[in-house]
């Protein structure tokens, strides 16, 4: 809850070339307020720090993530941290995004661990720093582990569905 505000307040701790793209929905109220902070960020800022999409098209989407170097997932803590598990984190690393995260169990759990890096917290400095830390001149590809658990859970899922036979 309250990533993309927690996101847009990370932008006080990024370098200038640091764009933040939001895509998504919510309820009017939330959106108008959205909007709102996105202006004064950018007016802040003296420049176009962050760019809200809104809901997108497939097509748009796939595009903005693969002109990006870097995902995030700055949501805020509480209770819910130990319970969710963010799927946006999946289609990130399909598009071989460095993944950048608020440390929530589930994820800190699962064979994407790995793939991810995690904020000391969800405060916005905290998360800044995180993100200044993947160094995307490092080789990575997260879709040759994406692909061996597709594979794992094929052979296990054929297992469980032969075994019951």
């Amino acid at each position: 809850k309250g990533g993309a505000f927690n996101a847009i307040a990370c932008l006080e701790f990024l370098p200038k070339n640091y764009i933040l793209h939001v895509c998504g929905h919510g309820e009017g109220p939330a959106i108008a307020d959205f909007e709102k902070q996105v202006a004064a960020c950018n007016s802040r800022l003296d420049r176009r720090a962050c760019v809200f999409h809104g809901v997108v098209s497939p097509r748009i989407l796939t595009e903005l993530l693969q002109a990006s170097d870097i995902a995030i997932n700055p949501q805020s803590d509480g209770e819910n941290m130990t319970t969710i598990f963010p799927s946006k984190l999946l289609k990130y690393l399909c598009h071989n995004l460095r993944v950048v995260t608020t440390r929530i169990e589930s994820i800190a759990n699962s064979p994407f661990s790995t793939l991810v890096v995690f904020s000391r917290s969800s405060q916005p400095d905290d998360f800044a720093n995180a993100v200044r830390l993947v160094n995307l001149s490092e080789p990575f590809d997260s879709v040759v582990l994406l692909t061996d658990l597709n594979r794992k859970f094929i052979k296990e899922l054929k297992f469980v569905v032969e075994g019951s036979k």
